[in-house]
């Protein structure tokens, strides 16, 4: 089976050398990062008695990063190693073959609306950035051309939602007091802050 698999990597790699320039240019619209500080934080916390309804001092901070400008390193995590090795350190190529693995670009031609699904990471500022992109914190992008609108992630019990016209953020953690059976469950969750354009 091993010469097969040889055989798939080069076919992928000789794609991707044919698809992409010397430098890589990303085929999404929207390409700004964002940093994410929580202001206020509340919600509910559950015990087997009741549920008291409480302020969080938490201060999480969020980045939405672009897949194009995701450190080198997280972004040869993404992809087996063999076919990163085939690439022989192309920069380029390697940002070009993550973006044709992950990302989805769905085009609403009446509209002119876009929606762009896997363009997005969301990563809390305890996660390195040097790691491979959560792959569950991917999210969706939706606007026009040069006019991003929404940005949404779904997580594990949890939503992130942010509008860049306003500039505000929600993230919805909904806990797990319908499904814990022993212990104390998990709070139900509401973070309210504000994004900014990030530059790293």
């Amino acid at each position: 089976m091993r010469p097969l698999f040889l055989i798939a990597v080069s076919i992928t790699a000789a794609a991707c050398t044919q698809s992409a320039s010397a430098e890589y240019i990303t085929k999404s619209h929207f390409t700004k990062n964002y940093k994410c500080i929580v202001k206020e934080s509340g919600g509910y916390n559950h015990t087997q008695s009741g549920h008291q309804l409480t302020k969080f001092i938490d201060r999480n901070e969020f980045f939405l990063t672009h897949i194009s400008r995701l450190p080198l390193r997280s972004v040869s995590q993404m992809r087996n190693p063999s076919i990163v090795g085939a690439f022989n350190g192309n920069e380029a190529l390697i940002r070009a073959d993550a973006e044709e693995a992950f990302s989805e670009f769905t085009n609403a031609q009446a509209s002119g609306y876009r929606i762009e699904s896997g363009t997005y990471y969301l990563r809390d500022s305890t996660r390195d950035p040097m790691l491979s992109p959560d792959v569950l914190s991917t999210c969706e992008a939706f606007g026009k051309e040069g006019e991003l609108q929404q940005i949404s992630c779904d997580r594990i019990m949890s939503k992130f939602d942010f509008i860049p016209n306003t500039g505000r953020f929600m993230v919805t953690t909904e806990g797990n007091w319908t499904t814990y059976e022993n212990g104390t469950p998990d709070s139900s969750v509401f973070e309210f802050g504000t994004c900014k354009e990030y530059y790293d």
